[in-house]
């Protein structure tokens, strides 16, 4: 699994468990994923909760409206969880117009180990 190193260890950890992953995490800097393409937060070829160190004002959004609407804060697990199992219910091979697709991750995790990717990997 790939993640952005300021996305943080115990973040993709609680995403990787509420998915049921239990490989390893590679955690790649800003810098590399930007320089092969991975965009941050939303949009093809993105990691979901990722955003580059250099945004922090992204990561101090006021949700006090939110709140008084009758949201709630909820724990990482339990968002990743429903994530999941929602993910589950529409069809994980569904076309997507959002993150990396398998074989963009697997391509990814080839470079970082320093070997190469085959089409079908």
């Amino acid at each position: 699994m790939l993640t952005a190193s300021t996305a943080g260890t115990p973040t993709a950890r609680t995403a990787a468990a509420a998915a049921g992953f239990e490989g390893e995490i590679e955690q790649a800097p800003d810098e590399w994923l930007l320089e092969h393409d991975v965009r941050y937060w939303a949009g093809p070829r993105s990691l979901p909760l990722w955003l580059p160190a250099d945004a922090p004002v992204a990561r101090r959004r006021d949700v006090s409206a939110f709140l008084g609407a009758g949201g709630r804060l909820r724990p990482l697990r339990e968002t990743t969880e429903r994530a999941r199992v929602d993910e589950v219910a529409r069809g994980l091979d569904r076309p997507r117009r959002s993150g990396l697709t398998a074989q963009e991750e697997s391509a990814l995790l080839a470079l970082r180990s320093g070997r190469e990717c085959s089409q079908g990997e």
